[in-house]
């Protein structure tokens, strides 16, 4: 009998794709399957080598096994993303593999590059001041107070995002790289930092991947949905406890009258964060970054 060939159906989006590459590999690697994927998101999943094919969205399948993922966790919103994902496809023994990202050298000696005049700095971290969803952006005030208050000290700090994306000048200890490297070169970026601090978006989830700590700030939906299995994440959580949660709901629906600003992430606390992030990088020897550094910079 040959090979079950697998087709895993997720449209979009960077976040919810990356939590698909568990579930590749548990059919990859325990079940010994054929794995292709649907996708309008294919960036997350070059050069994984557990993927047979990555297919257009408009793909006609074949004979395959489709395991639709395009509902799952927004039919499931009180199980973990990956939990839904798993429960869609019928694994009832998961094996639990880490989301992950697979970044070239060619990615990594692109953004070296771009980042080079922060080695001197004691450590790194990385900022995403966006989020696709605009009710998940942090104010622009208080991401300039962030980066303000850390670029007093002695650390490098890399802005990554795209185009539309919030941005800040540069200068001695800070490069920005909003709108200047496409997706796996931020994955490089991130996965050569100390720190990743950003919104629940597709960037926090990058950080996830490439094992990186991470501050995330979480208004909409609850972190416990979030957050990952195994490297570290300090949640800040939004203080408004009547309505942050709000995408929590099975539905799905945005419940702020507010449909600018909502009030759950203008209360995601600025000291915690610049507090969570002294206590992270206090803890982070100085100059690890450049062990990681030197297996690529060659």
């Amino acid at each position: 009998m040959g090979k079950r060939h697998i087709l895993i159906k997720r449209e979009m989006a960077i976040g919810d794709v990356i939590w698909v590459t568990p579930l590749i590999e548990h059919f990859a690697v325990i079940e010994k399957c054929e794995v292709s994927v649907m996708t309008s998101r294919k960036d997350p999943l070059e050069n994984n080598p557990f993927i047979n094919e990555i297919y257009d969205y408009e793909y006609m399948p074949n004979d395959e096994e489709i395991i639709d993922l395009d509902n799952s966790y927004e039919s499931q919103r009180n199980k973990h993303i990956l939990a839904s994902y798993y429960f869609t496809a019928k694994i009832n023994n998961p094996s639990f593999f880490r989301p992950t990202l697979y970044p070239t050298f060619n990615n990594y000696n692109r953004v070296l590059d771009k980042i080079s005049r922060l080695f001197s700095k004691d450590k790194l971290i990385t900022i995403h001041c966006s989020a696709t969803s605009i009710f998940r952006i942090w104010p622009r005030d208080r991401w300039n107070v962030l980066i303000n208050t850390l670029n007093e000290l002695n650390i490098g700090i890399i802005l990554v995002g795209a185009n539309a994306d919030y941005s800040f000048e540069e200068n001695e200890n800070i490069v920005n790289l909003v709108g200047c490297t496409d997706f796996l070169d931020s994955a490089a970026v991130i996965s050569l930092s100390d720190l990743f601090i950003g919104g629940d978006s597709g960037m926090s989830h990058v950080a996830f991947a490439m094992n990186i700590p991470a501050i995330v700030l979480y208004n909409l939906v609850s972190p416990e949905f979030r957050m990952p299995y195994a490297s570290y994440c300090k949640p800040i959580v939004s203080n408004s406890n009547g309505c942050r949660f709000c995408m929590n709901n099975c539905d799905g629906i945005y419940r702020c009258d507010n449909k600018i600003t909502p009030e759950c992430v203008l209360n995601v606390s600025l000291n915690e964060v610049i507090n969570s992030a002294y206590n992270i990088i206090s803890n982070i020897p100085s100059k690890q970054f450049i062990n990681k550094i030197k297996l690529f910079n060659k």
